[in-house]
């Protein structure tokens, strides 16, 4: 095994954090800027191709490492049987629908209270 830089890949499977990385992670406040962790990790290594997204991040200087052979992989790829993805047929979610449904939620807890 040898331990290689990454560059953007859209395929988490398995990291380890250390404290200082984490922390570095939550520094960046990633809930009120909600994305995928495959889009989140390369921004913050300063990898990801979208250079208006890593305007948003800074700074980005996770330090971030893979072996070579991979340690951990995908059990099915896109495309195989057996091939589960929680994101790959998401419908993107109107930001104007989902004010609303927060809204109607607050006067639904309101109204129970």
């Amino acid at each position: 095994s040898r331990l290689v830089k990454p560059h953007y890949s859209y395929w988490t499977a398995a990291y380890l954090l250390s404290q200082s990385g984490a922390r570095k992670l939550l520094a960046q406040r990633p809930l009120s800027k909600m994305m995928a962790v495959d889009e989140y990790l390369p921004l913050m290594f300063d990898k990801h191709p979208n250079k208006e997204w890593s305007s948003y991040f800074s700074p980005r200087d996770l330090n971030a490492f893979s072996v070579s052979p991979l340690l951990a992989e995908p059990q099915f790829y896109i495309g195989q049987k057996g091939y589960l993805s929680d994101t790959e047929t998401s419908e993107i979610i109107d930001p104007e629908t989902l004010a609303q449904k927060k809204k109607e939620s607050a006067r639904n807890v309101k109204q129970e209270l």
